[in-house]
């Protein structure tokens, strides 16, 4: 399953004007734009082979799709935790394919994408993996307070970080020879000023098999 690395992300640049998510058909937008209620009986198990499919979609590149999917896997199950970590991550990865038309439309991609990976928590609550993605979205939102001009995401900065330090904490008790774990609790590292642990937790990634980031990479040589 590909995760997301937002650490490698410039939460600060936009695209403008990007698409509005308006304009996409409500099969491709999380929950069907969130105005649609679901009325046929609940199908557990069909649900679970249609997020299967999803996740194909997902690794191939095929976000469209991969949204369709998840929608349909939401519908068949409301309490399907794989609909909604897709969902988290379909709604991140806005940030890497359209951007975003201001500060503002960036703070919202982001804390869309955490409060899905929150309910997907709440449903699979011993997940690592996505203990991890959850993490990631928090570590977002703490580096947008950290270089945003928006005063409540300022404000908030310090919880994501409790957050974020908090998920890869429990992730590590459930998946520890997990690289994409080391690599995104580098980036964590990086933000917060604590160079030393970020290419400590770099390096245990690579050693586990990430195959880490040139990008990212050349930014924390630059201040070690």
């Amino acid at each position: 399953m590909r995760l997301l690395a937002l650490c490698v992300l410039c939460l600060m640049c936009v695209a403008g004007p990007a698409p509005s998510a308006d304009c996409l058909p409500p099969n491709e937008r999380p929950m069907y734009g969130g105005n649609y209620t679901p009325t046929i009986p609940r199908n557990p198990f069909e649900s679970q082979e249609v997020a299967r499919v999803a996740w194909a979609a997902w690794e191939a590149g095929d976000s469209a799709t991969a949204m369709r999917r998840f929608n349909q896997a939401w519908v068949l199950d409301p309490d399907n935790a794989q609909a909604y970590w897709g969902f988290g991550l379909l709604t991140g990865q806005k940030l890497q394919d359209v951007g975003a038309d201001s500060e503002a439309g960036v703070l919202a991609l982001l804390q869309e994408s955490a409060g899905y990976f929150d309910k997907a928590l709440a449903l699979e609550p011993g997940n690592g993996r996505l203990m991890v993605d959850a993490g990631v979205a928090q570590t977002g939102l703490y580096h947008f307070g950290q270089v945003s001009t928006i005063q409540a995401a300022q404000r908030a900065a310090r919880t994501h970080r409790a957050a974020a330090q908090t998920l890869f904490d429990r992730a590590e008790k459930v998946v520890p020879d997990y690289p994409v774990l080391y690599f995104n609790w580098s980036c964590l590292a990086f933000y917060e000023g604590d160079y030393r642990r970020a290419r400590a937790l770099l390096d245990k990634a690579k050693a586990l098999g990430h195959p880490g980031d040139a990008a990212y990479e050349a930014d924390l040589a630059a201040v070690e």
